[in-house]
């Protein structure tokens, strides 16, 4: 669902700001649209797996097309 939002409501490029960022999913969704990505979570346990997410993702993702 947050993948669809973002595709649906940005535009590669744009910032997208999450207040509750929970575990990094439309984080994640914004990367993939090529848009940057603000992120408030005030549980450190969830910004450690919103983190971990993240870094996953952008490891897995070749620089290089």
């Amino acid at each position: 669902l947050m993948e669809y939002l973002i595709w649906k409501l940005t535009e590669e490029g744009e910032t997208v700001l999450d207040p509750c960022m929970g575990s990094g999913t439309a984080a994640i969704a914004a990367y993939n649209k090529g848009c940057r990505f603000i992120g408030i979570e005030i549980d450190p346990v969830y910004f450690q797996i919103a983190t971990e997410r993240v870094e996953k993702q952008l490891s897995a993702t070749p620089l290089f097309a």
